[in-house]
């Protein structure tokens, strides 16, 4: 921390501390919500976390079929848009 801090980065220190400060002050807070998550959410946060981070990128961002309509990355990207959303909104539901 001290060669951080000589090398003038104090901004990047105390953001670095305000972060570290909050995820310990809400670590009771993150534990019960943990515990609380069963196999089946656990799954289907993985699940999307496999097609937006592992599929999405990897989808040619080009366009095919006629008047070139169709582009695999734009489909891609919708369908994590909705699933993010879907995911979201039964997270605060529950």
């Amino acid at each position: 921390m001290r060669v951080v801090v000589s090398a003038q980065y104090y901004k990047d220190v105390v953001a670095t501390a305000v972060i570290i400060v909050t995820v310990l002050s809400l670590k009771t807070r993150f534990c019960s919500v943990i515990s609380n998550i069963t196999s089946e959410e656990l799954f289907a946060f993985l699940k999307f976390l496999i097609i937006a981070l592992l599929i999405l990128p990897f989808l040619p961002n080009k366009t095919y079929g006629p008047y070139d309509l169709l582009n695999p990355f734009e489909i891609g990207s919708v369908v994590v848009i909705v699933l993010f959303l879907n995911l979201m909104g039964y997270f605060l539901l529950k």
